[in-house]
């Protein structure tokens, strides 16, 4: 039986017998995404992206890591939060669905990650005046606020890009 696996703090919380996951803070320029450590392959220094000819303007480019080709995006852009393309580290993530054109997506940082253990009494869910494309949820945890993305949503826009 294969167990479906989420980017959700929130949701593997509730749905497992642990009491805690740990995750990352991941700072971008204006909100802070909350992920499970199990989402993020690795963290690198800034790398300049090859350019794709006609895509959209949080679509940054193409990366070369460990040998592949990861398509390099503005989280904040795809979310149509903010429109930044500056940042001085990247988060590499695992797309979680097996999918051999997309398997990891880059995500353009401004700082240095936080390691945090989100326990069950201390996520709480948070409402907000604007929704955004690509978020599976907004979440306070300790008093800070965080943004869980939807990895699933954003692997599908790059791919969809990368099929036109």
């Amino acid at each position: 039986m294969i167990q479906e696996i989420s980017t959700n703090p929130k949701d593997l919380l509730s749905s497992s017998k642990v009491d805690s996951v740990h995750c990352l803070s991941i700072p971008l320029k204006e909100i802070h995404l909350l992920l499970p450590n199990a989402a993020v392959a690795e963290i690198i220094g800034y790398a300049d992206a090859e350019p794709i000819d006609g895509a959209p303007p949080w679509l940054l480019g193409r990366l070369t890591w460990r040998d592949r080709a990861v398509p390099l995006i503005s989280c904040e852009s795809a979310m149509g939060a903010f429109n930044t393309r500056s940042g001085n580290r990247i988060a590499i993530l695992n797309t979680l669905n097996s999918n051999s054109r997309v398997p990891y997506i880059g995500i353009l940082m401004q700082d240095i990650p936080s390691l945090i253990r989100v326990k069950k009494e201390s996520i709480e869910p948070q409402t907000t005046d604007q929704e955004f494309q690509s978020v599976s949820a907004y979440v306070s945890v300790a008093g800070q606020s965080y943004v869980i993305p939807d990895i699933d949503d954003l692997e599908k826009r790059v791919e969809n890009v990368s099929q036109q």
